[in-house]
């Protein structure tokens, strides 16, 4: 049997990125209002497997986006779906500094709803955004509110980052590296106990993004590779 986690049943997309362009399903998707342009290609600067990887160099202003979606890919059955991927951040997380480097919408508009994995003070975290999810009171959150106690991820090394969005279950769980971080681990109970969300929350999920979306923090450079 085949060791390539692309051979896996069930996988519906993958990619070690060595060929000559960002392949089908993925496409490239920048923001034209973007006060810094940022970009996207393959590069052989860094790769957590083979020669190649996907660079992502986001700018500084506010709601930046440079990213790399899978909108065909969707609806997922039962609007529930694993995405796994390596990541390399080439930056220095800010003191206070907020962005995502992966999300997962209902819409293509700015105004649609966004379940964000991302960064905020350095932590891992879930943000919430968008009119159905509501204005939650703590843009990072986790299953107990206190952030501050999150999983900060080291820079300028290789991690595995997971996520699971399930729709159905209005759940997410985010793992790093083969461990769940159990206080990433949202269930509606969880959401409605924050007050943050009405009881379903999820939006009908119809694209998986990953890359750079930014809102007010540093520029940065991050390497993305074996996306599944």
């Amino acid at each position: 049997s085949s060791s390539d986690p692309c051979d896996a049943p069930g996988v519906l997309a993958c990619d070690h990125f060595e060929g000559a362009d960002i392949a089908a399903p993925f496409v490239i998707t920048l923001d034209p209002y973007s006060q810094t342009k940022g970009s996207v290609a393959l590069s052989t600067d860094r790769a957590s497997s083979g020669k190649q990887s996907i660079k992502v160099m986001g700018g500084s202003g506010y709601n930046e986006r440079a990213l790399v979606s899978a909108p065909s890919l969707f609806p997922a059955p039962d609007n529930h779906f694993f995405a796994r991927f390596a990541v390399y951040f080439e930056l220095d997380f800010p003191d206070n500094g907020h962005m995502s480097y992966a999300l997962a919408a209902d819409s293509d508009s700015p105004d649609g709803n966004e379940v964000r994995a991302g960064v905020h003070t350095k932590v891992l975290n879930w943000n919430f955004k968008g009119p159905q999810l509501g204005a939650p009171p703590l843009s990072t959150i986790d299953a107990d509110g206190q952030w501050q106690t999150g999983v900060i991820p080291t820079t300028r090394a290789w991690h595995c980052i997971e996520l699971e969005l399930d729709g159905e279950s209005h759940t997410v769980r985010y793992f790093l590296d083969g461990q769940e971080i159990e206080k990433l681990h949202l269930t509606e109970e969880d959401r409605v106990k924050l007050r943050s969300l009405q009881p379903t929350w999820s939006p009908q999920y119809k694209d998986f993004r990953f890359g750079w979306q930014a809102y007010g923090t540093i520029p940065a450079t991050i390497f993305y590779d074996d996306v599944i």
